[in-house]
């Protein structure tokens, strides 16, 4: 027979029987009880005792009488006597109900006649002893677990800065003790007993504290003591009736933390300090070189439009190569620095990624063929064509590798290739790799490749040149954008740089289908600018009264920010170009004047900020300041040009401000990635240009409709169709206005800058059409 419904089937048993007979009898019912025994014998009360006590039994069955002397109440009372617990029950011959009181007065836990002993009788006897032995071990196993938790608590209190503290009905400390108080020289046992009126000047257990937290549920309170910091926290005990009948708390020596506290703070300030004065050092230092950079790119400029020799033109182009070389050194140090400030900032804007793509490696190209090398562009077709991310620092990126690949690479070709590698509805995976057969990086400099001022060996800077900050740059770029990037490369044979970056997908715009709408061209000045530049250096201001010249606007200068708000406040401006960093009064300084001291009529001109400062933040302080725009040194003419049109347009009354076809050298499209796509092909250059003179004039029609209607869909749609022609004719300002459009219209927020930027488009489309006619020689 089994039982199943024991509580323990595993059991240890000493049976006490002198009959053999009986032994047998009684081991073949606990077998069929269905236990899992463990037997041991004894035939005599004196083995019994032995073996009781030497082993741990789960059960004692113990016969009542025996031959020799002793009986099973004397093996009770001496087993009990010597410290025995483990239950007995008695199996006997006798039915006699006062034996059975008797032994189950003296300890037995149950009492059974053999002629009745059964496989269920025992199952009812070994669950409830095993019931027995559980209870037991639980109670046993939760007062070892309260000594230990007692032990580790006072271990704590020993070892850690606080007190811990009762205090009775009657105002009596019953309990204060722990670490804090030897911090500050308190004996426990002199606080003991005490009333906490008596001894509150003493301890960080103030009377009056005590008092407020009788009156409460908690109270928690700061004290200061013999140059110690105490939080102390009180806890009012309450009776059944809600009565407070005690006070329990706890007070911690928080003074370690009050010091670090400071330390950290005093620590963060000169940080904060240092941080300043290393920006401040920056912003002077991109002024003070930008500034001379600006005026010799520009005077090159000026001088490679004149008529020159051969060997002239070649010394100039170098020069003019040094110059952009110095400024790109100049940006990649206040990049580096706005990455470690952690002061770089990313866009979100939806952008057309194929184009963004054709135009960064576009760039290389004349380079790649000066070279003998080929440029290769791989789009798999599962890359979504228009995403949502940061345009500007993906090129930057593309650059900063792909101008390594170049000029480490003196025959074969570099690939970009682009992949999507995960994509939902809403995200994507788009994983970039550029691969090139130049000289390799050995395997030793890989792990520092991408460290700042690394290099792949010791005379790269002085063969190809460049900062060594390119791949830091991008690694911190990609990184920052949620990103990876890798390397592989294998000397002589070439590298694969591959970087990642998750992007938003935005969904594909639908096409639209165009009625071609002529555009009457007005190619006169409804109003000719007079401009008031306020500008300390000789070089620049000769650069700006080139370019002022040539644009056939009135100008006047001014030497310092004080000199600037004397000529604003006694003539007639159309707007001021207002240089930063002047001598006795500054731009923003002369600019806070004249927004607050003018008259009407004058403190509302329009003024641009011209500065060679490119700190991350300087265009948002210039239009705090009160300023209109902002342009760093050094600028291209076409550059300024556009901002002051648009500056103008947006705040004047009158008409849209036209200009007459500018010369050659001030041309604001740019063909050299047609002209390069075209690979000597006349009519297809002339073909393109007629076809952008066709649709242009159309889409700017068309986003004017979809204004005046309120069509936000069409507007969307008709910015994402003309916004890679911009690309292709060196449009690239107005590239990113329509995508700017075309995010604005998609998200239908800050729908008020629309006007704005198609009027952008609109002015700046009415030049650049004069200038592709010109070019393929078809009249206005």
């Amino acid at each position: 027979m089994t039982h199943s419904n024991s509580l323990l089937n595993k059991i240890k048993v000493l049976l006490v029987e002198d009959v053999q007979a009986d032994r047998i009898m009684i081991t073949r019912a606990i077998n069929n009880a269905g236990f899992d025994c463990e037997i041991k014998y004894a035939e005599n009360i004196a083995d019994a005792l032995v073996l009781s006590l030497a082993h741990n039994f789960d059960c004692i069955l113990l016969d009542y009488y025996y031959p020799t002397a002793g009986n099973g109440l004397d093996f009770i009372k001496t087993y009990q006597s010597r410290g025995g617990q483990t239950p007995i029950v008695i199996v006997t011959s006798h039915n006699e109900i006062s034996l059975a009181v008797e032994v189950m007065k003296s300890g037995a836990s149950d009492y059974i006649c053999k002629d009745e002993l059964s496989p269920e009788h025992l199952i009812k006897s070994f669950n409830y002893i095993l019931r027995l032995k559980i209870a037991e071990e639980s109670r046993q196993a939760a007062e070892r677990a309260l000594i230990e938790s007692e032990l580790r608590m006072k271990s704590i209190i020993e070892r850690s800065p606080v007190i811990v503290f009762t205090i009775d009905e009657g105002g009596f400390f019953k309990l204060f003790k722990g670490k804090g108080a030897d911090n500050i020289n308190i004996i426990h046992e002199h606080i003991i007993g005490q009333n906490i009126q008596d001894v509150s000047h003493l301890t960080p257990v103030r009377y009056h504290d005590y008092k407020k937290a009788l009156t409460s549920n908690e109270l928690s309170h700061r004290v200061e003591i013999s140059n110690h910091f105490f939080d102390v926290n009180y806890i009012p005990v309450q009776n059944h009736l809600g009565k407070i009948t005690s006070m329990m708390g706890v007070a911690i020596d928080i003074t370690d933390f009050k010091r670090n506290e400071v330390e950290l703070k005093n620590t963060i300030v000169l940080a904060e300090t240092e941080s300043k004065v290393k920006q401040q050092f920056l912003a002077n230092m991109s002024h003070e070189l930008r500034t001379p950079i600006h005026g010799i790119i520009c005077l090159i400029d000026f001088v490679l439009k004149t008529s020159l020799q051969e060997d002239q033109q070649k010394y100039l182009d170098l020069a003019k190569r040094s110059a952009d070389s110095l400024l790109f050194i100049v940006n990649d140090i206040l990049d580096l620095s706005k990455i470690q400030a952690s002061k770089m900032t990313f866009e979100e804007i939806s952008f057309d990624l194929t184009d963004t793509l054709q135009s960064s490696t576009g760039a290389f190209i004349p380079s790649a063929i000066e070279k003998g090398i080929e440029v290769n562009l791989n789009i798999n077709e599962n890359v979504p064509s228009t995403v949502c991310g940061d345009p500007a620092r993906l090129t930057q990126i593309i650059n900063n590798i792909l101008g390594n690949a170049i000029k480490f690479t003196e025959r074969g070709a570099v690939d970009v290739t682009v992949f999507c590698k995960e994509k939902n509805e809403y995200h994507s995976m788009i994983v970039f790799e550029i691969k090139d057969s130049g000289m390799g990086i050995p395997a030793h400099i890989l792990p520092t490749i991408f460290e700042i001022f690394s290099q792949a060996g010791n005379d790269i800077s002085r063969k190809y040149g460049g900062t060594g900050l390119g791949l830091t740059i991008s690694k911190q770029l990609v990184e920052q954008q949620n990103g990876n990037i890798a390397v592989q490369s294998t000397v002589n044979e070439g590298s694969v740089f591959t970087f990642s970056i998750p992007y938003k997908i935005n969904s594909e715009a639908k096409k639209l289908n165009k009625n071609n709408i002529p555009l009457e061209m007005n190619n006169t000045i409804t109003k000719k600018l007079n401009i008031l530049v306020a500008e300390d250096n000789d070089i620049n201001r000769f650069i700006i009264k080139k370019m002022m010249d040539d644009w056939g606007f009135d100008y006047q200068f001014a030497i310092t920010g004080a000199d600037a708000i004397e000529k604003a406040a006694s003539a007639t401006y159309d707007m001021i170009l207002m240089d930063i960093e002047m001598p006795e009064m500054n731009g923003y300084d002369a600019t806070a004047f004249i927004r607050k001291e003018l008259p009407a009529g004058k403190n509302n001109i329009p003024i641009i900020a011209m500065t060679g400062h490119a700190m991350n933040g300087e265009r948002e302080k210039c239009i705090e300041t009160g300023m209109n725009d902002y342009i760093s040194k050094p600028f291209q003419g076409d550059e300024l040009k556009k901002i002051i049109i648009d500056c103008m347009n947006q705040n004047s009354n009158q008409n849209v401000i036209t200009l007459n076809p500018p010369p050659v050298s001030q041309r604001f499209t740019n063909l050299d990635f047609l002209i390069e796509i075209s690979d000597g092909n006349e009519v297809f250059f002339k073909e393109f240009i007629t076809l952008f003179l066709n649709s242009a004039p159309a889409a700017v029609a068309d986003m004017e409709t979809a204004l005046k209607n309120k069509d936000w869909e069409m507007m969307r749609q008709v910015a994402h169709k003309i916004k890679p022609s911009f690309n292709y004719v060196g449009l690239k300002e107005l590239n990113k206005a329509a995508a700017r459009i075309e995010d604005l219209s998609k998200k239908l927020s800050e729908l008020d800058e629309i006007p704005a930027l198609i009027n952008t488009i609109k002015t700046t489309c009415e030049i650049a059409y004069l200038e592709l006619r010109q070019e393929i020689k078809i009249a206005a």
